[in-house]
């Protein structure tokens, strides 16, 4: 598999493995199983009380039994302060400041048998606020409650622990900023059941069968914000990468950029001189096709450079033709295309160039060559023979190559270092071409030797 398929393969498998476990955590909260407290449960490590005992006047609260799950109450018709309820201690340690953390329970399991005449029960629980709070005053704990009708005790409840407000009495009784007075459960210390408008002088009796604090391992709006948070930090992952892939796409976009232009270089260019080979004029002829107007083809032949090589030897050949490429590319324009063709042979294709410009072009190119010298021991003059032809299409290169090397092969007959145009005769015994080209045009004068800076190694 390639590199480019292995990419949406794996981002395919991460996001298949997010939603597994995004349905993995959402299921498994269904499974959990529920956080409770059972106030009545005998190592639940809470104390139960009577709300207040026998009192001076005659009323009495006690359990009616050792297990203290049943409450009597008897008050008297004087006894005003008298309370009928049971009381939750949840302290931890002893410690009158510590209490229980219920932010995490949200319902109360509820199940109470009443026998007596009183209109209302109440559910109440104090939280111990270290603002406000003293460890000597019992009651200044922030109070919150609901009242429930007794009748409704009939059957089993449940209470939300949202349903429990601070009643206006708290908030008279205790001068506290307005944000105090809301509900919290973040360390209860007391919970508490008592009766409210209760005949006095009768019976009033509590069955305690079932006291649960009921909440969840996990919330459900935790548990989605944690899911929501979770995704966005995958869909942010995924635009990382993309990005990533994305930079590191372009870079190989420009590193096979980089790579095809060194290959066409290579293949286009000739290693020796470091102008276009063969290959290289046939494409840059191809890339003009649509606009030769008035295009001249330049046939350049190295004069007797056979005996170069057999008397100076290669080396010396070789910078030989080196020197000639670079005194042709240093006369042509940077629209023309200049290459090798083969061994001592070079070839100028240039546009826009009409018939007399472009012999004044070769003779330009033959002044700049006379008289070059090698950087070995001895001087070693160099000329050239230039054949000159008109191009009209691309169709016509072959055409117009024949053309311009049967004017090359016309320049060699006549006694070589010269210019021979197309249709031109060459009588023998006449002065060179270029010669005389060179005495009528002296922009084309050159020094007799070429600088060995203008040479490209």
């Amino acid at each position: 598999m390639s590199k480019n398929m292995k990419a949406p393969y794996r981002d395919s498998r991460v996001v298949m493995a997010a939603v597994a476990l995004t349905l993995a955590a959402i299921g498994g909260r269904e499974l959990l199983p529920t956080r409770r407290i059972d106030l009545m449960a005998p190592g639940a490590h809470v104390d139960r009380y009577p709300l207040m005992g026998t009192t001076p006047l005659g009323s009495t609260v006690a359990w009616r039994d050792p297990k203290a799950t049943a409450l009597l109450c008897h008050v008297v018709a004087a006894d005003d302060r008298a309370s009928c309820g049971v009381g939750f201690t949840l302290l931890m340690k002893g410690d009158p400041r510590r209490g229980i953390d219920l932010r995490d329970f949200d319902t109360l399991e509820l199940d109470i048998q009443y026998r007596g005449a009183a209109r209302n029960v109440r559910i109440s629980m104090r939280d111990f606020d270290a603002r406000f709070s003293r460890a000597a005053d019992g009651n200044s704990g922030r109070f919150q409650g609901v009242q429930l009708r007794a009748r409704d005790l009939d059957r089993p409840l449940e209470i939300r622990l949202d349903e429990l407000t601070v009643p206006e009495w708290w908030m008279s009784q205790y001068d506290l900023p307005r944000e105090d007075y809301i509900a919290g459960r973040e360390n209860v210390v007391s919970f508490t059941i008592d009766l409210l408008g209760r005949p006095d002088g009768v019976d009033h009796e509590l069955q305690l069968r079932r006291l649960v604090l009921r909440g969840e391992w996990v919330r459900r709006d935790a548990l989605y914000l944690g899911v929501l948070c979770f995704w966005m930090a995958v869909a942010s992952l995924g635009v990382l990468v993309t990005r990533l892939r994305l930079r590191q796409a372009q870079r190989d976009q420009e590193r096979i950029a980089a790579e095809s232009d060194s290959l066409r270089r290579l293949s286009t260019i000739d290693p020796l001189t470091g102008i276009l080979n063969r290959r290289g004029i046939e494409g840059a002829l191809g890339n003009r096709a649509a606009g030769l107007v008035e295009t001249a083809l330049l046939v350049i032949d190295i004069d007797h450079f056979k005996n170069v090589n057999d008397v100076h030897g290669h080396a010396a050949g070789d910078d030989v033709l080196r020197r000639v490429a670079g005194a042709i590319a240093a006369a042509v324009r940077t629209s023309d295309a200049v290459g090798r063709w083969g061994g001592e042979e070079f070839l100028v294709v240039s546009g826009y160039c009409p018939p007399q410009h472009a012999v004044n072009l070769a003779e330009k190119i033959r002044a700049r060559i006379a008289g070059a010298t090698s950087e070995a021991p001895g001087a070693i003059p160099v000329t050239v023979s230039i054949g000159v032809a008109m191009l009209h299409d691309a169709n016509d290169f072959a055409q117009g190559f024949q053309l311009a090397d049967a004017a090359l092969y016309r320049a060699k007959q006549a006694g070589r270092d010269r210019v021979v145009m197309d249709g031109d005769g060459v009588p023998g015994t006449e002065e060179p071409v270029g010669i005389e080209a060179n005495k009528a045009d002296p922009s084309l004068q050159e020094p007799p030797h070429l600088p060995s800076s203008s040479v490209p190694r």
